[in-house]
């Protein structure tokens, strides 16, 4: 196999490892939150435990920031990820991100009235478009 055929399976590649790279970003931010929250519930004073659930006055206010700003990292996590994964138009793939999330963001906006994660989804994303432009505009393959 020649090197110009090599470098093709290699774009290609990168262009399919979009997704599964944004997805992966996603449920690892998801697991931060799962993890965050666990240890809001392990430092909550035994008294406060009713139903492994914490009725602390601090706990919900901790759970709220845990949310939003996980919402505001998987946003940027995500666009700013799946550019540097994409192997050129990196500045258009973060945009393309960008308003996909926040696409879905306003869904969950609509169902739920999730108003300060769905502006932290916006401002996550925006940072990561921003960001994005530091990224070279063509991968070294």
């Amino acid at each position: 196999m020649d090197e110009e055929s090599r470098r093709k399976r290699r774009i290609v590649l990168r262009w399919a490892a979009i997704v599964p790279a944004a997805l992966v970003l996603w449920y690892a931010t998801i697991a931060l939150a799962l993890a965050l929250n666990a240890l809001l519930l392990r430092l909550c004073p035994q008294t406060s435990l009713l139903g492994g659930y914490c009725t602390a006055e601090w706990s919900r206010p901790a759970e709220r920031a845990i949310a939003v700003g996980c919402a505001g990292l998987a946003a940027l996590l995500v666009v700013l990820g799946s550019a540097y994964v994409a192997p050129a138009y990196r500045q258009r793939v973060a945009l393309l991100l960008c308003v996909l999330g926040v696409g879905l963001s306003a869904t969950m906006l609509g169902q739920l009235g999730t108003v300060p994660e769905f502006v932290a989804v916006i401002l996550g994303g925006l940072l990561g478009v921003w960001v994005a432009r530091t990224l070279p505009p063509d991968a070294v393959v």
